[in-house]
């Protein structure tokens, strides 16, 4: 294997030198344009090379890429269990498309694609999808504690409204006849997404790793925009926060008390007291970590740092998790959640598309990138999460 990255090397070098070179002849008052026509050609020839080059040696390394940096992501939660792997051929074509807008290569390789730029964009692959989900998962809290599912199409939920109710039964008389009610939540598609530019001169500089940086750049100002409509959103082409479905129950005062905490943890019904957890910012948590019982005992429990996996602390024996997407103690405001967060469904549409744009940004020099995904949120549930509300 070391022939061929030794082969990998001597490309990425004279890819660089064409850079440098094409970057004189821009910094010239008057450029040839034959000449720097010339040397773009090349860069875009040998930038197809390159990546058919690495899709090589990643192949013969076992499936990891020496070239990026280290520590990248490895799926810590199993998200492409089930998948179908990406080729490395489907992976490179499409570093092409993103690096040099040559889609050749893309456009016959139509299984996991769409139609190309003239439908919207590419459907991203698979791997790169799952790195951006994952990477959003580590970034915010909701993804980790709400049921989270995805699918091709818009679901109806069918809920159960009520159950109807059992009695008892004497020896040779009929069963009690009781019906349960449902209900139904559709689970949409909501756009989120946004365009993200960058340099002509940095996408031609080969030790610019363009898919890890597209793909933090999108995890991070997606997963930030999805977050923050899980917890507060209207409903209006966007997700329906859980603040806005949940029960409420109402603070006694002005300020946060023991008395309000309890009121929150014993109105919580007990089905849902398994997995429930709190929900508060750091400031709210300050306010908390001071509280004391009826006994003189405080009801924060710091965590054990020894145990693996342990949350931050447990409020009156429940795990307490940190976002500052709930708001601070004030008037109107919800700053307290305990329940069952599994009771909220995250419903993703399969597919994240990317769509390279030239002409918008050429004047100045820049190429961008307009990514998109689509989800939903709602609390199927609304008695299984309580809000505490001022």
């Amino acid at each position: 294997m070391s022939k061929e990255l030794n082969e990998l090397r001597e490309m990425q070098q004279r890819f660089n030198g064409f850079v440098g070179e094409l970057k004189k002849m821009n910094d010239e008052p008057n450029p040839d344009p034959a000449k720097v026509d010339k040397i773009e050609l090349e860069l875009r020839g040998l930038a197809a090379k390159i990546e058919t080059q690495r899709a090589i040696v990643i192949t013969l390394s076992g499936g990891i890429d020496p070239t990026i940096r280290s520590g990248a992501w490895t799926d810590p939660y199993g998200l492409t269990a089930g998948v179908q792997p990406v080729s490395e051929e489907t992976r490179a074509a499409f570093t092409v498309y993103a690096k040099t807008g040559n889609d050749a290569d893309l456009r016959a390789m139509t299984t996991g694609f769409s139609g190309g730029g003239d439908t919207g964009g590419y459907l991203i692959p698979q791997l790169w999808e799952n790195q951006i989900l994952g990477r959003e998962r580590e970034l915010f809290v909701m993804r980790q504690l709400a049921d989270v599912q995805s699918s091709a199409s818009d679901r109806n939920l069918p809920l159960v409204d009520t159950y109807g109710a059992s009695g008892w039964i004497k020896e040779g008389e009929q069963y009690l006849e009781s019906d349960p009610s449902f209900t139904t939540k559709i689970m949409q598609a909501h756009k989120v997404g946004r365009i993200c530019k960058v340099s002509e001169e940095l996408l031609m500089d080969n030790s610019f790793n363009l898919e890890n940086w597209l793909i933090d750049t999108f995890s991070y100002t997606n997963g930030f925009a999805m977050e923050s409509a899980y917890f507060s959103g209207s409903g209006i082409n966007q997700p329906t926060g859980f603040l806005n479905e949940a029960d409420t129950v109402a603070a006694a005062g002005n300020s946060l008390t023991y008395s309000d905490v309890l009121e929150l943890f014993t109105e919580l019904k007990e089905g849902y007291f398994q997995n429930a957890t709190w929900v508060m910012n750091r400031r709210t948590l300050s306010t908390i970590m001071k509280l004391k019982d009826d006994a003189g005992a405080y009801i924060y429990q710091p965590f054990d740092p020894k145990t693996p996996n342990a949350p931050l602390g447990f409020v009156l024996g429940r795990p307490c998790v940190l976002s500052e997407f709930m708001p601070d103690v004030g008037a109107g405001n919800k700053p307290v959640a305990f329940g069952d967060f599994k009771r909220y469904r995250i419903h993703d549409r399969v597919g994240f598309t990317l769509q390279r744009l030239v002409e918008k940004y050429a004047d100045v020099g820049f190429i961008g990138f307009r990514g998109m995904q689509r989800t939903d949120g709602k609390l199927l549930t609304t008695e299984a999460i309580k809000v505490l509300q001022f």
